[in-house]
């Protein structure tokens, strides 16, 4: 892969991840790359690894194992709606193709003891053991604005995430850009998740359009929530309303 490609895909990737409600065509995304069809999935194969139909799948499954987790209010057929499915038929045999039981038997799982995917890591699972007795403090909820950055983005929750980092900081210092303010954004969640498999964005906030993007892109950050914790080192978790 080139520069241009990774460049154009990663515009694909950002509209796709804006609202994945919507219907996602491969024709509408090959204009957002300005690739013909064809080429278009040829290159989105290369760049991310696997096909634009499987990575859009796994994506909405992954938001709705998410809302399950995180919204247990709310109903199947909304979360059904919200994933980007027309159906709640192709929504269960995709759901319990990817996670081995249905929607219902997802929600009423203990999540606290069922598999986690990060303890197959050794230190990780070391680490889990040492902090699973503390207990986290309230976080504190801020509204921030919408801003631009320059982000690199990386696959595998594992110290091979310094490289994206790397890579970022040796394109600002060649830029003259500032390093300071950075964002880590997380697509992906580890606990039904392979680490490998999970997705990870490298962000610094800058003050002016890239004029020639790369492997390093560019968009803006949604306004959104933050929650900010203050356990041993001081901790910020950012949550876009949509990445």
């Amino acid at each position: 892969m080139n520069k241009n490609q990774q460049s154009r895909i990663n515009d694909v990737l950002f509209y796709i991840h804006q609202d994945i409600s919507r219907e996602l065509a491969a024709r509408d995304l090959a204009k957002v790359a300005s690739y013909s069809e064809q080429h278009f999935h040829r290159t989105f194969k290369s760049v991310v690894g696997e096909s634009v139909h499987q990575y859009i799948r796994r994506i909405r499954m992954e938001y709705a194992a998410n809302q399950f987790m995180f919204d247990p209010q709310t109903s199947i057929i909304d979360i059904v709606q919200k994933s980007g499915f027309s159906s709640a038929s192709s929504f269960n045999r995709a759901f319990k193709e990817m996670f081995k039981m249905s929607p219902k038997e997802w929600r009423k799982q203990d999540k606290q003891i069922s598999a986690k995917p990060f303890l197959k890591d050794e230190e990780i699972a070391r680490a889990y053991r040492k902090i699973t007795a503390d207990s986290l403090p309230s976080p504190k909820i801020v509204e921030v604005p919408s801003r631009m950055a320059a982000y690199v983005r990386h696959t595998g929750y594992n110290r091979s995430i310094a490289n994206a980092w790397r890579l970022l900081k040796a394109w600002a210092m060649t830029e003259g850009r500032d390093f300071s303010v950075q964002y880590g954004l997380h697509h992906s969640n580890p606990t039904w998740i392979e680490l490998k498999q999970c997705r990870y964005v490298a962000c610094i906030e800058i003050d002016r359009p890239i004029p020639v993007r790369g492997v390093v892109n560019q968009f803006v950050i949604p306004g959104a929530c933050m929650r900010c914790f203050v356990w041993r080192v001081p901790t910020v978790t950012y949550c876009p309303k949509s990445l």
